[in-house]
């Protein structure tokens, strides 16, 4: 994820820029997907000026934010894609029963955040420099067992909605690219970073999506130009 607030606000201004082209060019289906990626950028800026000036309540406000996103990232994304991109009612009615699912564990981690006093962004590593720090998403560590399905759940809703309806090759590709940049987030951070990869697996979720703001957008406007 971007290591610091200038750096993400800057990642979410690129964001919109490139957001606006692919608007122009009636790609309104990843115009909503990629929206919500570039959106947890401008949440991530929120979470360094909090952690800066110790403002515990932008805290909590950003972290709630940024669960709310998870959530409605993949729902959104199936949602739009079965009732008004595609009109497949038969496989709303099949996935229906997952988004249910899923909201309810994202219900449940956000009251175990509450309850466990993990609502709420930090360091990943706590003797960082705060000009180059990335952030760690606490809120996910309040209860492991429910993160593991809330991630599981995440990728299965989006993929299997990506497969059953054949989605463009811009989402497609871009999805491609998440997964490969989650696995390289993960693989730098146990061997460049030397953090502890079971302790940091879960909470880490989140570094992808710095990466996946710069990357997705200009790789869609290539392709689609």
């Amino acid at each position: 994820m971007c290591y610091n607030a200038p750096v993400s606000i800057s990642v979410f201004t690129l964001g919109i820029i490139c957001l606006g082209i692919i608007l122009s060019r009636k790609l309104y289906f990843f115009s909503i997907f990629y929206f919500l990626i570039i959106i947890m950028q401008l949440l991530e800026y929120f979470a360094h000026i909090s952690l800066t000036n110790n403002d515990s309540k932008l805290n909590k406000l950003t972290a709630s934010f940024a669960l709310l996103v998870l959530v409605l990232q993949p729902v959104v994304f199936c949602l739009y894609a079965s009732l008004i991109k595609y009109k497949n009612i038969d496989f709303f009615y099949k996935i229906f029963p997952f988004i249910i699912l899923f909201i309810a564990i994202s219900i449940k981690l956000y009251k175990n955040a509450l309850s466990t006093n993990t609502l709420h962004m930090s360091y990943i590593n706590k003797g960082c420099n705060s000009n180059v720090c990335r952030l760690e998403w606490s809120f996910l560590k309040s209860n492991y067992f429910l993160s593991c399905i809330f991630i599981f759940l995440y990728f299965a809703i989006i993929t299997f909605t990506g497969t059953y309806l054949g989605v463009s090759k811009y989402f497609y590709n871009s999805f491609i690219v998440l997964i490969f940049l989650l696995a390289l987030s993960l693989v730098y951070m146990t061997f460049i970073d030397k953090l502890p990869f079971d302790k940091h697996l879960i909470e880490s979720f989140g570094s992808i999506w710095c990466i996946m703001a710069t990357v997705v957008g200009p790789f869609a406007v290539f392709l689609s130009n």
